[in-house]
Order: structure tokens, then sequence, then C-alpha cells
């Protein structure tokens, strides 16, 4: 059956369950390579992301849930919306099984209950994660050291007149100055994006792999060092 005789985003006829969604099916931007988009390039994406076996298995099967969503979304574009709301409830659900013994008060409104927001503001109060754990701030951190050293080798080379300098990545050294608050913008935005869709949208957001990793290094950065690792 073809596309045009159905909408992509109504219950598929039966014999066309197994067809994917054209919006992914279609033909790959040439930068990216050209060719036919794969369901195989999906489960890769995916496969990568895990937790570890000291998160209860309850939330990790929530989360390959999630994981499922995802792969799926293949067939239903409209599940890539489902798969990233799934998981910011994956991250909420092992928060709160993890500090369900140990939470103060203060981190929780006056009938007992905590938020996402709360329970992550109480994991960085607590140290239970830190901007390290995330490859994202490490790569951005990184990246500000290189420029900097760049820019200080242009200045020596200005300095000595120099018409031309060397330098060697290997001497790219991470200082104070390079680091950014990265946990603070995870405060803010992280319980913006899942009440986004608690409370109901519109929006089409296929880029959901960058919140299977911040959940994953959330949820395993805590439940280490609640372990003592």
């Amino acid at each position: 059956m073809s596309e045009t005789d159905y909408s992509s985003d109504y219950l598929k006829p039966l014999e066309a369950v197994l067809e994917p969604d054209r919006r992914n099916a279609g033909q790959l931007p040439e930068y990216l390579g050209g060719g036919q988009r794969k369901i195989d390039s999906f489960h890769e994406n995916i496969s990568q992301y895990g937790l570890i076996d000291l998160v209860p298995q309850d939330v990790r099967v929530q989360f390959e849930t999630a994981k499922n969503l995802y792969l799926y979304s293949w067939f239903v574009y409209r599940f890539f919306n489902v798969a990233d709301h799934l998981a910011y409830n994956t991250l909420e659900f092992g928060l709160r099984e993890l500090f369900k013994d140990c939470i103060p008060d203060k981190y929780k409104d006056r009938f007992g209950n905590t938020s996402l927001k709360k329970l992550l503001s109480y994991a960085v109060d607590f140290g239970y994660i830190e901007n390290d754990d995330f490859e994202v701030h490490r790569r951005n951190t990184w990246q500000r050291a290189k420029s900097r050293y760049e820019f200080e080798k242009i200045q020596e080379m200005n300095e000595k007149e120099l018409t031309e300098i060397s330098w060697d990545e290997s001497e790219v050294e991470i200082r104070p100055e390079d680091h950014a608050e990265y946990l603070e913008i995870l405060l803010e935005n992280l319980p913006f994006l899942r009440n986004k869709y608690a409370h109901g949208s519109g929006t089409l957001n296929p880029s959901v792999l960058g919140t299977f990793q911040l959940v994953s290094e959330i949820l395993n950065s805590a439940y280490q060092r609640k372990a003592g690792l």
C-alpha cells in the first residue's frame, strides 16, 4: 500500500503496519552520505545507552521500554515524542527510588511528594551528580581550553613578531576558567522539557537521543555514588 493512501499521523491500515514512516525512510541528504536510511541505524543509535545493574529492575525496564519506543518510531514518527517523555519519566522514577529513604523534607511539598526539579536539586546539592559526569560538558570544556590555547599561541606569535608558530594539542590544559556550570542548565531545563510533554504538546522532536544520554548519565552516576563507588 502506498503511503499516499493513508495519513502517517493516524492509525495505519493493517496491511501497512510494518512500513516505515516516510519521514524516516526518505532519501538522506547528500551531506550525510546519501542513500536510504535504515532501521539498523535506529537500533545502533539507541543500543549505546543503558542503565547499570545498581539501578532497580523496574526503572531499567521502563528505560528499555522508552528505548523500544525510539526504535519503533521508525514505523511511527510520533513515537519520538512518546519515547522522549517516557525517558524523562524514567529519570524521575529512578531518582525517587534512589532517594526515597533519605531525601529531607525541604525537597518535598506539603503532601510529602517530590518533583523532578526537587529530586535533581537534591542530587546536585549532595554531590550525587557532578558537571564532569556529562560527556557534553567534558567535550565543551575541552573545546574552550583548546580555543584559549590557540588564542594564546596567536598572541605569542604577534608579540614575537613571528610569521608562523606551531602548537601541539597535547599541550592543552584545562583550567578552572574553562569550566561552565552545566548542572545549573540541567536544573533549569530538564523539568521544563518533561512538563512540556506532561501538559500536552504538538511539537515534533526526532532529536531525542540526547535525552537518553542525559538520563543514563544522571542515573548511573547517582546510583554509583549512593553505593560509594
